[in-house]
């Protein structure tokens, strides 16, 4: 592992902890550095403005640099703001939480997100990266893809963080590479309980490749099941307005997803 790798890593651990940040130990054990390199790298982080480190509790947070690194990417992306309208729609009309989220290196990260008025949970926050088995955008868009690379991306995502723990109905590679035809076929996925307990999602993919785009809608398990029909055909109707706006944005600015 390179020391750009390195600072990948960190990068990626110390996102997904949210507002807790990341210990010194988190990070030495993603690492697995001589204590000597681990500081010397996480000082040259910081003296780069990517990390921050609070000395009250001891934890290192992203820098307000990423925000404006972030900040910057929305504004030179027209792509978003087309997912975004589509979200906003779509939760608009089904009174439920959703997203799109975009396949990019054999990564997912969502893009966009919408939540109701009503009290509702946020699961998945903009920006974060999404797991590809367990989620229904990662199942939907997968299956676009032959075996072999699925397969090397599932081992590049165990490699790279376990920023997730499965829960008993997630599916294993063996069993979600067997279902990959028939998702591809019809066009859409489910995930039941696969990201947390009592929680479900349907995703279908947008646009024309190599977009590699989706869009989910994601609620409690009950209503999903109550509802599939229902949600399935605003996914469909939402993702056929935005399919031309959205091949227009990659003409636009000559930007295609290289997954």
């Amino acid at each position: 592992m390179d020391r750009l790798d390195r600072i990948v890593r960190v990068m990626e651990l110390v996102s997904q902890q949210g507002r807790e940040g990341a210990s010194l130990t988190q990070i030495g054990y993603v690492l697995e550095l001589p204590k000597a390199s681990l500081y010397r790298l996480v000082a040259d982080m910081e003296q780069a403005g990517l990390l921050t480190h609070n000395a009250r509790i001891n934890r290192y947070f992203l820098s307000w640099r990423v925000f404006e690194w972030a900040t910057a990417y929305y504004a030179q992306t027209s792509y978003v703001e087309v997912l975004q309208e589509a979200v906003t729609s779509l939760t608009q009309e089904v009174q439920l939480f959703s997203y799109a989220a975009v396949l990019q290196g054999g990564r997912l990260f969502s893009v966009a997100v919408a939540t109701p008025r009503s009290f509702y949970p946020v699961y998945v926050k903009l920006g974060a990266r999404v797991p590809l088995r367990g989620s229904a955008p990662g199942k939907v868009l997968l299956a676009q893809f032959p075996p072999e690379r699925v397969t090397a991306w599932f081992e590049q995502e165990d490699r790279e963080l376990g920023f997730w723990t499965p829960t008993p109905y997630t599916q294993s590679v063996t069993t979600l590479q067997q279902e990959m035809p028939q998702i591809h076929q019809q066009g859409w996925a489910l995930c039941r309980d696969e990201l947390e307990l009592g929680n479900s999602a349907i995703a279908i993919p947008v646009g024309t490749p190599p977009w590699w785009v989706s869009l989910t809608i994601v609620a409690p398990t009950l209503v999903v099941a109550e509802r599939t029909q229902e949600l399935l055909a605003a996914l469909r109707a939402v993702g056929q307005r935005i399919s031309s706006p959205l091949d227009m944005a990659r003409v636009v600015e000559n930007e295609g997803i290289e997954p």
